[in-house]
């Protein structure tokens, strides 16, 4: 950890920053601010809250965090939709 200058816990994933949490009580809103902050001083495009799951071993059975609208946006850098409140015919 670097403090107010920390990057996040995996660096080098090109625009991505990903923050890391293995603690018995989940505080969502806290660490998205972490990472955000994080990404920020990365000066990242996209920064992802890693939280481990209780009782997986696991690391791929994480729960993988990031507010709504930054995820639209990474699917729609991705080539994912067009638009975020499309209206159907």
């Amino acid at each position: 950890m670097q403090g107010i200058n920390d990057k996040g816990d995996i660096t080098g994933t090109g625009p991505l920053v990903w923050e890391c949490k293995n603690h018995k009580e989940i505080k969502l809103s806290e660490w998205l601010s972490e990472t955000e902050q994080e990404r920020l001083n990365a000066l990242a495009d996209h920064g992802i809250l890693v939280v481990k799951r209780r009782g997986k071993g696991d690391a791929l059975k994480s729960y993988a965090v990031m507010e709504l609208g930054q995820l639209i946006t990474l699917l729609r850098e991705a080539g994912y939709g067009t638009a975020i409140n499309k209206e159907k015919p």
